[in-house]
């Protein structure tokens, strides 16, 4: 997926999403992965992390901005338009 200027608008906090292959998976395994993931930031539930924090509360933080300047460039761009 190719992502233009302004796209992207929903920055996460990684997580394990759980599918059909991952059926051999034991709970805590996936407890531990998404306990790992929860260091990640990504741009969504697929992409590639583009950092990872020593604390899940400053990936949860940098998502929560990163949002909240998405919303402000697109509405800007609208009100240019």
């Amino acid at each position: 997926m190719t992502l233009h200027k302004n796209q992207l608008t929903s920055w996460i906090q990684g997580c394990f999403i759980d599918g059909p292959e991952y059926d051999h998976l034991t709970a805590e395994d996936k407890k531990k992965i998404n306990e790992i993931e929860s260091h990640f930031v990504r741009p969504h539930n697929k992409g590639n992390h583009i950092c990872f924090c020593d604390d899940p509360a400053d990936a949860l933080w940098i998502t929560e901005r990163l949002n909240f300047a998405a919303k402000i460039e697109n509405k800007k761009e609208k009100e240019t338009k």
